[in-house]
């Protein structure tokens, strides 16, 4: 579910493109020669989105430590918590929140990470981390329906 991308890495997507890549080094060595860590692609989708939406947790720990955005929104404004919710990433989930994720971030239709995880109906563990964390089971999104109405 990547948004946009090129083949073609410039200086403000090459972390996006690293990330892509699966090589941890490569990152790395991106971000020493000067790629910024929240270059994003023409959706938004910045590389700790990807990683988050990949299930890469290494990529994610490297991009936080060197400075991207944990709350970074793409076009739909999703955040990588959101992506890591929907697809029950819960160590990267787990990594986010620990840095300052926005538990109860509102997407572009209203939804929150909790949202997310309760519509997909893929990780018990995920909904309890988010509750855990703080997040409110009856936040209701622009067409009134609250992660408690999913349950």
């Amino acid at each position: 579910m990547t948004l946009g991308g090129s083949k073609k890495s410039t200086k403000s997507t090459a972390a996006l493109d690293a990330v892509r890549s699966r090589s941890v080094d490569a990152l790395r060595e991106t971000l020493d020669s000067g790629a910024d860590p929240n270059g994003a692609d023409k959706g938004g989708l910045t590389p700790l989105m990807e990683a988050a939406l990949t299930g890469q947790t290494a990529m994610a720990t490297v991009l936080l430590d060197r400075g991207a955005d944990v709350n970074a929104r793409d076009r739909g404004d999703w955040t990588a918590l959101h992506y890591a919710a929907q697809d029950t990433h819960l160590e990267i989930a787990r990594l986010l929140v620990s840095r300052g994720a926005q538990i109860d971030a509102r997407d572009s239709d209203g939804n929150t990470p909790l949202w997310r995880a309760v519509f997909s109906s893929k990780g018990e563990d995920m909904i309890q981390l988010l509750v855990r964390s703080g997040a409110d089971r009856t936040l209701k999104n622009n067409h009134g329906i609250s992660p408690k109405d999913l349950e």
